[in-house]
């Protein structure tokens, strides 16, 4: 139950709803309480009451969380969201959505919004399978309107060439993308649309069984595909967000879809690329940040790189010792002592201002 001490209620999202009162929010269903910026809601998961032994591979195809630790060489990836309430020691972890790890990491891989890449070449073949569907289909309703096919038996005479645009123009299409869905892990975990797209290409397109199919098919994959396309589209271009709210973050790679936010413990020697911003409340020391839109930090130095685009922000609360900026293709050596800045890049020139706004609470 979430009750409302101050401040408004949150919006009741899936799996929950507000007392009659509007006081608090209960669960309408069986699962995990999250709250996002959508609201409140009640989502499935598996939980695992324990911790992920060393070498030990865990695959689930929905939403994860792990009430242990996740040991040496262990690998864990989940089909939608990761919770991991343990540290994460030599491991990899992997979200198709969004990854929170609660006790930090060292000398692990992390990494929220797993295979965008595989999304995108998957949305991409799905909305190519769609427009070929959608040309076929034009040509067989221009083949009916014809006079020469209204005197003939429209099964008959439209087979021999049905199977020929099939055979040439389609069937070895499918297979890739058939081949592409495949490559998504899992799946399901893209939605039904997408699911059931994989499953009519795997059992009904192959062997030839879809030449032998009623006509009515073709209408059915065409809708199908071009549904699963935008769904596949929207998971290629979604956010995910990967936070660490407990312990450090220690010689280790995290990548993100979305935003990167280390809320607690330092961050040394690690690589971090961010789809959006980083955010570090503690020390960023050394290793390599990336982001697409800003970089926040409360104070960096031993040797990091710090770098976003041209269009991008850094923002620090203190610099000490030596730090590089590359803003674009503009790069500069900090070193020594330097206070609260905005550091951004006008024209070809850096521009390093003072920050007054406080970018950290005390």
């Amino acid at each position: 139950m979430v009750q409302k001490d101050s401040g408004p209620l949150p919006h009741a999202g899936s799996g929950t709803q507000a007392t009659p009162e509007g006081r608090a929010l209960v669960a309408t269903a069986d699962g995990l309480a999250i709250q996002t910026a959508d609201g409140a809601s009640v989502v499935a998961a598996d939980l695992i009451l324990g911790d992920i032994g060393a070498g030990r591979t865990l695959s689930v195809s929905g939403n994860l969380v792990v009430a242990g630790s996740v040991g040496r060489g262990a690998e864990v990836r989940a089909g939608g969201f990761l919770v991991v309430v343990g540290p994460v020691f030599s491991a990899r972890v992997e979200a198709m959505g969004s990854l929170v790890l609660r006790g930090g990491c060292n000398a692990s891989t992390a990494t929220a919004g797993a295979n965008r890449a595989g999304y995108e070449v998957a949305a991409e073949r799905v909305r190519a399978l769609a427009e070929t569907l959608g040309r076929l289909l034009a040509v067989l309703e221009q083949l009916k309107a014809h006079p020469a096919f209204r005197t003939l038996d429209l099964e008959q005479g439209l087979r021999p060439l049905l199977e020929i645009l099939v055979e040439r123009t389609f069937a070895g299409f499918a297979f890739e993308v058939a081949e592409a869905l495949r490559r998504l892990r899992p799946v399901v975990a893209a939605g039904p649309p997408v699911a059931k797209l994989a499953d009519m290409l795997e059992h009904r397109f192959e062997g030839g069984a879809f030449l032998h199919a009623s006509g009515g098919l073709f209408e059915q994959a065409h809708a199908v595909a071009t549904e699963a396309a935008a769904i596949l589209a929207g998971q290629a271009n979604a956010r995910f967000p990967l936070r660490v709210t407990g312990g450090a973050v220690l010689e280790s790679t995290l990548k993100a879809s979305g935003d990167i936010d280390i809320r607690s413990g330092d961050c040394r020697n690690a690589q971090l690329t961010s789809g959006t911003t980083v955010r570090v409340s503690g020390r960023l020391l050394g290793g390599m940040v990336s982001a697409q839109s800003a970089i926040q930090a409360r104070t960096a130095g031993a040797d990091a790189v710090l770098q976003v685009p041209g269009t991008g922000v850094i923002r620090l609360t203190g610099v000490h010792g030596s730090l590089t900026f590359r803003i674009g293709q503009v790069e500069k050596r900090v070193a020594g002592v330097v206070g609260p800045s905005i550091i951004r890049l006008v024209g070809d020139q850096f521009v390093i201002k003072p920050d007054t706004e406080g970018l950290f609470d005390a």
